[in-house]
């Protein structure tokens, strides 16, 4: 793993007052979250919130009308390649090569990080192998259902050995053995002193997942903080209480 350039105290990812606009929707307004090392931190939401237009700009995919973002200190919109170099992102839904095989997936992925053959195939054969598919290495990704293309996802992103990672829904297309194993991948990436952030519809996952979660409505954070502190402070018996709560006041505001 790289070293930050940031010092300890740094957020790995640092997103600072972030708006976007798409004509006339407010995707995203004066956005603000930090996420540091050692947490997995789950940002909630509607369908239409703006979580999905807020990973886009952390990975430099999408440019932010205002606000800065960081990943592991590192000015997004002004060094963006460097930051892309210090993240991996997982989507929900995964374009593949149909054409290329498991193994070849993950030499052309780690390949566009600088990894030769060799080091790539090194890379990512054990975490082929930790997903159950080291039998899979030479099957053409177009003959893989939906839940191994997203094991391939995964273990692609692993092997890549960020500080830094951008999960969209992750256990969408994965079976219940699969999504204990990535609940204690996570875990492990954390214990490391890495920095994750998810987005999940499934607020038992995050609940269980998260060490903090933010709930954004129409772009703006309505409240953040520890799963358990969020309960205890409205009295709530789970985090889907508490969402709802959020999402009434804030349509009331």
């Amino acid at each position: 793993m790289t070293g930050s350039k940031g010092n300890d105290r740094d957020p790995l990812i640092g997103i600072g007052g972030i708006s976007k606009r798409y004509g006339d929707l407010q995707a995203l307004d004066r956005l603000t979250i930090e996420v540091r090392a050692g947490e997995i931190y789950g940002l909630l939401g509607p369908n239409g919130a703006g979580k999905t237009t807020a990973l886009s700009c952390i990975a430099g995919l999408s440019r932010p009308d205002s606000g800065r973002i960081t990943v592991a200190g590192i000015d997004v919109a002004e060094r963006r390649r460097e930051a892309a170099s210090r993240m991996a992102l997982i989507p929900d839904r995964p374009h593949l090569p149909d054409r290329l095989t498991v193994l070849e997936t993950g030499e052309y992925a780690l390949g566009l990080r600088g990894a030769g053959t060799r080091e790539a195939r090194h890379r990512f054969t054990p975490w082929l192998e930790r997903f159950g598919l080291d039998d899979r290495g030479d099957t053409l990704v177009s003959a893989l259902s939906h839940g191994m293309r997203q094991k391939v996802v995964f273990a692609a992103a692993l092997a890549a050995d960020t500080e830094v990672l951008v999960i969209d829904e992750p256990m969408v297309g994965l079976d219940v053995p699969a999504q204990r194993l990535v609940l204690d991948i996570l875990g492990e990436r954390v214990a490391e002193g890495r920095a994750v952030l998810v987005t999940t519809h499934t607020l038992a996952v995050a609940q269980r997942l998260c060490t903090r979660v933010g709930i954004i409505d129409h772009g703006r954070l309505l409240d953040e903080g520890e799963p358990e502190a969020l309960l205890a402070a409205r009295g709530r018996p789970d985090l889907e209480e508490v969402f709802l709560d959020l999402l009434r006041e804030g349509q009331q505001g």
